[in-house]
């Protein structure tokens, strides 16, 4: 594993400020955006792993989360998909290597479907469910999941019941039982219950189609597990066909918050990807 270190800062962007946690040095960078009701922080054990020789990993916070502040109108996805591309252009890095998880996942998708360009992309399960066809049964049924778990937490939500839906959020996506979580963990997610609620209703609602994404031309790999929500692999799947350059590699025992949880999973299979597409001397 790295020994490298890792430092907070806030960057001044043209439309808000940005806080990043930066692991290691090198002229090659890493972008790691992590999901909903995460932060930079919980994706600190990943950084580790991926700040190898030559290679830095900056992790920005999405807007709303920590110290970042984005301006200007749109929607969550909009403003992290313009953060992410003016934070791309401070970082005066020879190639970057954009690694986004869940929501995290869809707010990279977005930036590279308005032009952000990277030499490559791995993708932890993108909750793109606009992606998925609605005349497939299968993968309507996986929308339609979605959508009422997004409702139940807006319900719960609008009667003040701020633990249980982020404890149905929880559930739905990690499959673990709130009351064996942390006492500590819990309070820290029902803090930022609102936060994550709005955004759920976000990605939610967003109907990018799959064939929106066919213009993005990096190479991209798909990482699902084999123990996520069965909607995680359609979706996969359905990138995986709209994408020029894409592949899905299945991961084995590994659940939705596998980048958080298990690291040690993912890690390998990013730096393989890493390594075959932007190989050291590329």
């Amino acid at each position: 594993m790295s020994g490298a270190t890792s430092a907070q800062r806030h960057l001044a962007l043209a439309e808000g400020v940005v806080e990043v946690v930066e692991t290691g040095s090198g002229a090659d960078a890493v972008v790691l955006v992590h999901g909903a009701a995460s932060s930079p922080q919980a994706m600190g054990r990943l950084a580790t792993r991926l700040a190898t020789p030559g290679w830095r990993v900056v992790a920005p916070a999405l807007d709303g989360y920590g110290g970042t502040v984005m301006q200007g109108g749109g929607d969550t996805l909009t403003r992290n998909a313009r953060m992410l591309a003016g934070l791309c252009a401070t970082l005066a890095a020879r190639r970057v290597l954009l690694v986004g998880h869940s929501m995290g996942g869809l707010v990279a998708l977005t930036a590279l479907r308005h032009g952000l360009a990277v030499d490559a992309a791995v993708l932890c399960e993108p909750v793109a469910f606009g992606a998925l066809d609605a005349q497939d049964p299968e993968q309507r049924a996986a929308r339609d999941w979605d959508r009422a778990m997004a409702a139940g937490m807006a319900e719960h939500m609008a009667h003040g019941h701020i633990e249980d839906a982020v404890a149905g959020f929880i559930g739905a996506w990690s499959g673990q039982v709130w009351a064996d979580m942390p006492a500590a963990v819990r309070a820290g997610l029902v803090a930022m219950g609102r936060r994550l609620a709005m955004d759920v209703g976000t990605v939610s609602l967003d109907m990018t189609p799959a064939d929106a994404y066919a213009g993005i031309t990096a190479p991209v790999l798909l990482l699902c597990g084999d123990a996520s929500p069965p909607a995680a692999r359609l979706i996969c799947a359905r990138l995986a066909g709209a994408l020029p350059r894409a592949r899905v590699a299945a991961v084995a025992a590994a659940g939705h918050m596998a980048p958080v949880a298990q690291p040690g999973l993912i890690a390998p299979l990013i730096q393989a990807f890493r390594d075959a597409m932007l190989p050291d001397g590329a």
